[in-house]
């Protein structure tokens, strides 16, 4: 992962860690620590099932507090440093083997830029339930483990306690222990693992709208009533596309962009069509996305490019394996990138 390099009060170390997320990772530091979450900081989550490196900040400690031993996971390279926060990233470096590839598709300039699964992962379910004021479901989804529906349905949570880790899931066991207020147990939780579930249902939504635009246009084709992304004085601008600029936008091949949906979305045209119908089948109003009991939920929307983008691509292939490097800007998923590499 590249960052942009600043200085603060913070210390900044390299995680490395295997069959780990980057929430879990930290969550295990943090315990170990005896710190709150929310003094960790970090651009972006990385995926569980892989090797994976990504610059972490924490605040409240020195560094040699920093050299601990834990199963899967290393600290490295530790330096004073500012607070990092989400999308504080350039994008990433990946070198991935991908087994049973005897060749490879010509994914051209660019691919279908999905949300990997990394950012669902379930989680949109949980941030439908919060969205629609269902505080006490989306809790017990949050909780429910295999094995242990029963209790949690039964509303059993001292029997529990002793099967959780020492995580956030424990901790809201403990609060509805105390009181059966699933609002408030939901509150209890760091404001970055809460965000995480509405962004993931986020995606959710933007993957059913550039999966239904893929039925009938090509991933660069552009229609009247679109919205694309332009460049001006270096900032990005997002425009709707009428038959005065059609033209214009065709040429210099300006990417398409679909919504990142909130209660102040604007789409025209088909896409409009479709994420009504789509908001309709979900029971979903786009007003749902002023959340008044958990403000900071709130979410305006913005745009995202259906065109994921990729540089410095160097493969071969021996033995059935696929052997390849790329660079992703931040918000892209190499996951998704690779599904398009060798979806034959």
């Amino acid at each position: 992962m590249e960052i942009k390099h600043k200085k603060d009060d913070c210390l900044v170390f390299t995680l490395e860690k295997k069959n780990e997320n980057t929430i879990d990772a930290i969550k295990k530091i943090a315990d170990i620590l005896n710190l709150p979450f929310k003094n960790f900081g970090y651009a972006g989550l990385k995926d569980k099932n892989a090797v994976t490196r990504q610059k972490v900040s924490v605040k409240g400690i020195v560094k040699e507090d920093l050299k601990i031993d834990l199963e899967n996971i290393k600290i490295s390279d530790i330096e004073e440093g500012d607070r990092i926060k989400i999308g504080d990233h350039l994008g990433n470096k990946f070198k991935v083997v991908v087994r049973n590839v005897n060749t490879i598709e010509d994914i051209g300039e660019g691919f279908p830029n999905f949300f990997g699964e990394q950012r669902l992962g379930g989680n949109e379910k949980i941030g439908y339930e919060i969205l629609k004021g269902d505080y006490e479901r989306a809790v017990k989804n949050l909780l429910i483990k295999e094995g242990m529906e029963e209790e949690i349905e039964n509303e059993e949570f001292d029997k529990l306690l002793e099967k959780y880790p020492n995580t956030y899931e424990k901790r809201i066991l403990k609060f509805l222990i105390r009181k059966k207020d699933y609002l408030k147990a939901l509150k209890s939780l760091p404001s970055d693992i809460l965000t995480l579930y509405i962004h993931a249902y986020q995606g959710f939504i933007f993957n059913e709208l550039l999966k239904k635009r893929l039925e009938t246009l090509d991933l660069w084709e552009i229609e009247l009533g679109d919205i694309i992304c332009s460049e001006k004085f270096e900032k990005k601008a997002y425009v709707k596309v009428n038959s005065s600029n059609i033209e214009e936008a065709r040429e210099k091949r300006y990417p398409p962009v679909l919504p990142i949906v909130g209660y102040r979305t604007r789409v025209y045209g088909k896409t409009k069509e479709d994420l009504d119908l789509l908001l309709e089948r979900e029971n979903i109003k786009l007003e749902d996305f002023k959340i008044k009991s958990i403000p900071f939920l709130s979410s305006r929307g913005t745009y995202r490019e259906i065109i994921g983008r990729y540089e410095n691509f160097n493969y071969k292939i021996e033995n059935n394996k696929l052997f390849c490097e790329f660079f992703l800007p931040k918000g892209e998923y190499a996951t998704v990138f690779i599904d398009q590499l060798v979806k034959s």
